[in-house]
This record gives C-alpha cells, sequence and structure tokens, in this order.
C-alpha cells in the first residue's frame, strides 16, 4: 500500500511538473512594447498634414488635435473624427496584445491581426478625408503644389503601432511552432538589425544636437511644441533617409528615386561580393579599389579598340573586366600561396599601382622616354583625364530600355516580363532541394510574377529615371549573387574554399591543395570587384560612356567591406545591404538639400556606426545570442535524478 501511494504521488509530481512546462510563458517583452505603443499615441505624431521643402510640417496628434509648423494651414482643417475612433480602436487593439501576451500568448495573433486592421483602416480614411478636400480643388485647375494639403504620410505612432501588430503575429506563430525553417533563417539579422537600430539612435541625437527644429517661430512657444517639433525632425530626417526606397505616388507616380538608388548600390554589389568571397575563403582582400580600376582599364581596351556588333562586344568587355579584375587579385594571391606574404599589405599596395597606372593611360596625350615622345593612344583629346569614348556595340543600355514603349507621346516600361524574370530568379534561389524542384519553384515564382506584372501593367518613365543611370550592370550584379551562391554552396570547389577558410590546416590535412585555392579564391574575388567598372564605364554612371579618372573606386571598393559585413558575407545580405546603403546615400543628398545644418556626411557618420556595432558585437552577450540560435530547437528532457 505504501508502495502504490509514493508511485501515485511521484506521478502527481510528474504530471503537475510536466503541465508547469506546458504552460506558454508570458511574453513579457511584448506586452510592455504593447503598452508602451498604446500610451505613445499621445506623444507622438499620427500622420503628417503636409510638408514644405525646408522640412517644416504640420502634424495630426491624437486625438484630433493639429500642430502646424508651416504656418500656411487652412483656418478650417477637415473633420478628423472618423479617423480618432479608428485610433481609439487601435488602442484597444495594442491593450488587447499586452493582455494576450501576459495572459495567452498562444492567442496573440488575434490581437496583432486587429492592430494591423485597424491602423491601416486609420491612415485609408485619413488620406481619403485628404483627398475629398483636393478633388474640387483639383477639378477646378488647382497646381497639385498649391494644394493645402501634401506630402501628407502616416508618421511615427503609426508605424510604431503597426509593426507592434506584426511584431504580435510573428511571435504567435513562432511560440505555435509554425514556419520553423523562416523563423530560424531570420536569427542571422539580428546582429545587423540591432546594429542599424543602435546607430539610428545615436545618429538621431547627433541631428537633434546640430540642427535647430525648423519651423518653431510659428506656433506659441511651449514643452509641447519644441517635443513635437523634436519629434518630427527625426521622423523628416529618417523618412528622407530611407525614403527613397518608395516611388512618388504624387503628384504623378514616379520611380526616380528607386532608380537612383539601385544604380548606386550596383558596383556596391560587385564590391561586396567580392570581398565576402574573400572573407568566406578566409582572405581579407582590401585591393578591391585597384581591382575595379583594372577591370575599367581592360573593359576600356576592349570596348574601344575591338569593332563588332553588340551581342558580341558587349560580353567580351563584361568578360574583360572580370579578367583584369581577377589578374590584379590573383597576383596577391600567387604572392601568398608561394611565399606566405600577406594579402592585406600586398593588395593595398597594388591598389597605388592601379591608381598610378590609370593616371598614366588617360592623364597626358604625351610621355617622353629617354628623349623620344610617345603618344598613347588611349587618351582623349583634351586636358581632362578620360579615355576615349566606348563604341556603340560596348555600351550597356537602360534597364527601362528592352520593356519600354511609346504611346501618345509618353514612354511606359511594361512590368509582365521583368516580373516574370524576378519571380522565376526568387523562386529557384528560395527553393531547396534538388534541381527538379527548383525548377518548379521557379516555374510557379514565373507565373506569379507574370499575374502581377500584368495586373500593375506598366509605369511611366520619367526622365529622371533616365539621367538615374541604371543599366542592365544591375542585371549582371543580381547573377553575380547567384553565381556566388550556386559556387560556393554548391560545387566541389566552394566547398573546399570554405573549408579552407574555416581551417586551413584541417583543409590541408584533407588532401586540399592551400596555395591552389588561395589563387583561385583571391582571383575569383578580385574578377568579382572588377566588374564593378561595367556600371561607370559601359553603362554610363559618370555621364559618359569612357573611363575617367573621376571613376570612385575607393569609395565603392572599401564601401565594399561595410556591405560584406553588413549582409553577413552571404549574397543575398550583401544585395540587400547594397541597396540599403545606396537608399541611404540617395537619401543623403535629399536631405543635405532640405536642411541647413545637415550634410550628406550623416550618412557617412550612419554607415560608419554600422559597422563599428557589427564589429563588436560583443554588446550583445553571449547567452542572448546563444538563445536566439537555439531559440527553436527542442529542448532536452531533463534526466530523472
Amino acid at each position: 500500500m505504501r508502495i502504490v501511494f509514493c508511485a501515485a504521488s511521484s506521478f502527481c509530481v510528474e504530471s503537475k511538473a510536466m503541465n508547469e512546462s506546458l504552460k506558454p510563458r508570458p511574453n513579457v517583452v511584448l506586452a510592455l512594447v504593447a503598452v508602451i505603443a498604446a500610451i505613445s499615441s499621445f506623444a507622438l505624431p499620427f500622420a503628417t498634414l503636409t510638408r514644405s521643402f525646408g522640412g517644416q510640417g504640420a502634424m495630426l496628434v491624437h486625438p484630433s488635435m493639429v500642430i502646424d509648423f508651416t504656418g500656411y494651414l487652412p483656418k478650417a482643417l477637415p473633420d478628423f473624427s472618423s479617423t480618432t475612433i479608428l485610433i481609439w480602436l487601435t488602442l484597444l487593439a495594442l491593450l488587447s496584445i499586452a493582455a494576450l501576451a501576459w495572459f495567452m500568448p498562444r492567442f496573440l495573433w488575434v490581437g496583432g491581426v486587429f492592430t494591423v486592421f485597424c491602423i491601416i483602416s486609420s491612415f485609408v480614411v485619413y488620406a481619403m478625408t485628404l483627398d475629398a478636400v483636393h478633388a474640387p480643388l483639383l477639378a477646378a485647375g488647382t497646381a497639385y503644389r498649391r494644394l493645402p494639403f501634401v506630402n501628407f504620410g502616416p508618421s511615427i505612432w503609426a508605424f510604431f503601432a503597426f509593426f507592434t501588430g506584426l511584431g504580435a503575429i510573428a511571435s504567435s506563430l513562432r511560440a505555435a511552432g509554425r514556419f520553423p525553417n523562416f523563423f530560424r533563417s531570420i536569427t542571422g539579422v539580428v546582429v545587423p538589425g540591432i546594429s542599424i537600430l543602435l546607430a539610428l539612435v545615436i545618429c538621431g541625437v547627433l541631428i537633434l544636437l546640430i540642427q535647430q527644429p525648423p519651423g518653431l517661430d510659428k506656433v506659441a512657444k511651449s514643452w509641447v511644441s519644441d517635443w513635437f517639433a523634436r519629434v518630427d525632425l527625426i521622423w523628416f530626417s529618417y523618412s528622407m533617409l530611407f525614403g527613397s526606397v518608395l516611388p512618388k505616388f504624387r503628384p504623378t507616380l514616379d520611380f526616380a528615386p528607386v532608380w537612383q538608388s539601385l544604380s548606386l548600390a550596383t558596383p556596391l554589389i560587385f564590391t561586396g561580393l567580392g570581398l565576402s568571397f574573400g572573407f568566406r575563403t578566409g582572405l581579407f582582400n582590401i585591393g578591391a579599389p585597384g581591382q575595379v580600376i583594372v577591370g575599367g582599364i581592360f573593359c576600356a581596351a576592349v570596348s574601344i579598340y575591338l569593332p563588332g556588333p553588340w551581342f558580341i562586344i558587349s560580353p567580351l568587355a563584361v568578360v574583360a573586366a572580370a579578367v583584369g579584375g581577377g589578374l590584379w587579385g590573383a597576383l596577391p594571391g600567387w604572392l601568398k600561396g608561394r611565399f606566405g606574404a600577406s594579402e592585406v599589405i600586398n593588395t593595398i599596395m597594388l591598389n597605388n599601382i592601379a591608381s598610378g597606372l590609370l593616371v598614366f593611360l588617360i592623364g597626358a596625350n604625351e610621355y617622353k622616354f629617354f628623349g623620344q615622345t610617345v603618344t598613347l593612344p588611349f587618351k582623349a583629346e583634351g586636358g581632362e583625364a578620360k579615355s576615349l569614348e566606348f563604341g556603340a556595340g560596348a555600351r550597356l543600355s537602360s534597364i527601362t530600355d528592352p520593356f519600354s514603349y511609346t504611346r501618345d507621346g509618353l514612354s511606359y516600361m511594361g512590368l509582365a516580363v521583368p516580373f516574370l524574370l524576378i519571380g522565376a530568379i526568387l523562386g529557384f534561389a528560395t527553393a531547396k532541394g534538388s534541381v527538379r524542384t527548383r525548377g518548379i519553384a521557379s516555374g510557379v515564382g514565373a507565373a506569379v510574377g507574370l499575374g502581377l506584372g500584368l495586373l500593375l501593367r506598366e509605369i511611366p518613365v520619367t526622365g529622371a529615371m533616365q539621367t538615374a543611370a541604371l543599366n542592365l550592370s544591375f542585371v549582371i550584379a543580381i547573377l553575380a549573387a547567384g553565381f556566388v551562391g550556386v559556387f560556393l554552396w554548391r560545387t566541389k570547389w566552394g566547398f573546399e574554399l570554405r573549408a579552407v577558410g574555416l581551417s586551413p590546416k584541417a583543409a590541408e590535412y584533407g588532401g586540399v591543395n592551400i596555395a591552389k585555392n588561395t589563387i583561385m579564391a583571391m582571383a575569383i574575388s578580385g574578377a568579382l570587384c572588377g566588374l564593378a567598372a561595367t556600371h561607370f564605364t559601359m553603362g554610363g554612371a559618370l555621364s559618359e560612356y569612357k573611363l575617367k579618372q573621376a571613376i570612385p573606386a575607393d569609395s565603392v571598393g572599401f564601401g565594399g567591406i561595410t556591405v560584406a559585413l553588413l549582409g553577413q558575407n552571404t549574397p543575398a545580405g550583401v544585395v540587400v545591404s547594397s541597396i540599403l546603403f545606396g537608399v541611404l546615400n540617395t537619401g543623403g543628398l535629399r536631405l543635405d538639400q532640405a536642411l541647413d545644418d545637415i550634410s550628406r556626411e550623416i550618412v557617412t557618420v550612419l554607415q560608419a556606426l554600422i559597422v563599428l556595432f557589427i564589429a563588436t558585437r560583443g554588446f550583445l552577450s553571449g547567452d542572448f545570442l546563444r538563445s536566439i540560435n537555439n531559440s527553436n530547437k527542442p529542448k532536452k528532457e531533463k534526466e530523472a535524478a
């Protein structure tokens, strides 16, 4: 009887412990964020009514309070009562997230969906309210820039509430074990994401210290106006920096900011891929600037002196750029493999040699050697340091030209074919498994892309899009990213190179030729960097189809290091981080034009801070990183005592 009682007691204790372990733990962090988001609706603006070029804005603050720093809003304002009601519903939704996160974490998705729906509905109603005011004015012939509410859009609190709702949905799905591969794959962005967030916080403080909030003279001085002016200054600065990732929708659809951002990102993709390739193989290639220059020299030699049709000359010129950069990278690779010389020092020295070689070829028309005058045919006439013009067959067209057509005197770009190609590439890249599985995924992606392209049909091609110099080298850059992904992770050569990068001694013990792989890795790294020259020369990004001394080899070369670090040395990460930096560079120019005391160098500071925080990832504890990486792994059952 005593034995039965002990067994029953042990079973009850174990059952209670099991029930306690199965009981979901409260999501304290999400509950706290939701409460802060709800309270901050009274301290952060919901939306902007209008924005002048100098940064002055008029904002809507809950509940139904308008603060005008522009000084030209009409006295009779629209009725925002419907928007206010929806904001109150959003507050209730945020509080429901907090309650669910604490008591029923499994049902967080309900509060998340409710929050997202409310915040989207509130801004749709807000936009319809302002459009109702504009409609009769536009019908009467009023110019768009003279409308009372221009450049309106969501502000900081709307985004705060929206992403809180998305976080609740993601947390619920993760707790339920849905999409485990997706959540496991995004853990790699924890360090870059937190690094970017910290860099934005510090830059925000710097902006407040440097720039006086505009428009304070238009309102009565008080701590309330000063607070909202400073909050709006931060929001305006970051919306200008990151706003070029989206097209302009008013007064007409214009993709010029997007085109400019992608154009600036193109050479960074090449150099970022080249340097990340070297990092993966255990080599620190600092010679990207020199490899870009030599790639441009080889590309120019083919483009200027080799006659023929475009379908022969253009591919040969692209290959020549890769060969030039590859040879310039293979040289320090050979020195390291043969003599053990540091590739860091050799690549830095070769940068100076490449710069001198460029100046020699296009700096002057004539040189004197041993009393003899030598004329260099590579140099164009005149005092400017640039080469002869490339042949017509060696030019990469604008990315819109293959898909453009003219109707009613206006140029349009059809979206069906581009979206089909993008869908096919994304389907093939994201699928896992055999070639057959990837082919099916590519076909499904192509079908989805074609359907979306037929739905959206076309976009207008403006003059600003043409001057953005986004050319087919961007397509080459995306193909290069695909090549790196396949070569490093799908071939035996890539496996050997990564093995050398992880542990050279172990790889050598396994039969890998270290010297040969070192030369090959540096050659491929240099070839990828050399391809960046096609954007500046064949693509006409320097306003001419010529090789010029003004080629920004240093900025894109050393910028590739930043891109590779931020992208975690992965092809997809490099592409995304390059586009991010392209967006920042475009937005930095716009911010420099809009604010008096802020220069575009704030972008350089932001990029430097991002690299600093990534390099010193010690700001995240080891326990935190381990908990992130192991968050989706099942816990081992404890052994019985």
